[in-house]
């Protein structure tokens, strides 16, 4: 709910993890709250370096607005780590999807500027994969031979390919990553096995 409250929870769950912990905003979040919990800590930092590979991760939030945009600034952080990096490999994230599903609804409220957002990506060959959340399903294609992927909600999940609002039954879920040191990698997405939440099939909305 974007509240101080629960991102001081999130980040106190998060403890229990020997590993560094990363944020990018989405739709949902307050921008300046996640500032405030993180408290000058390395959660928001935008480059990441971990085991040979480099992390870009973008802030695509319009404040008060679904939909997602880049600014320069970001679209600048995205060119400079690609251009200091060549070789390395490099996994991009952002909460919107930058290329369109097949959805007319979801389609709509993606990243708006992504046309500026892939002619980056397309200029460096470091890129492997481009991963986003914000249409509550799992995705998995390919654009000029990078994979292009998207984890499920740990929330209700959209039904694919719907012109209109709707609601998939399956459960909720989370996408693993295994990257190696010469750029491969194996993912798949894990499914709740038990969820406490009822889901409204009939919703028109969220």
């Amino acid at each position: 709910d974007a509240s101080i409250e629960a991102y001081r929870h999130f980040k106190q769950k998060m403890q229990r993890y020997r590993c560094p912990i990363s944020w990018f905003p989405g739709n949902h979040d307050a921008r300046v709250t996640m500032q405030q919990v993180v408290d000058g800590g390395s959660e928001l930092n935008k480059v990441v370096r971990v085991g040979g590979w480099q992390f870009v991760l973008l802030d695509s939030l319009v404040e008060g607005k679904v939909h997602g945009w880049l600014e320069d600034s970001e679209l600048q952080v995205l060119e400079d780590a690609l251009t200091a990096s060549p070789g390395v490999p490099t996994l991009v994230s952002l909460h919107h999807h930058p290329i369109d599903i097949s959805s007319r609804w979801l389609d709509n409220i993606g990243l708006h500027n992504r046309d500026a957002f892939l002619s980056i990506l397309d200029r460096f060959d470091q890129v492997k994969a481009v991963l986003w959340g914000h249409i509550h399903q799992q995705l998995d294609t390919t654009r000029k031979g990078i994979p292009y992927m998207a984890t499920p909600s740990t929330c209700i999940q959209f039904l694919p390919k719907s012109d209109d609002f709707a609601i998939d039954e399956v459960a909720p879920g989370y996408r693993w990553l295994r990257l190696y040191e010469d750029g491969r990698i194996e993912t798949e997405v894990h499914r709740a096995e038990d969820f406490e939440f009822q889901v409204d099939m009939n919703s028109t909305g969220y």
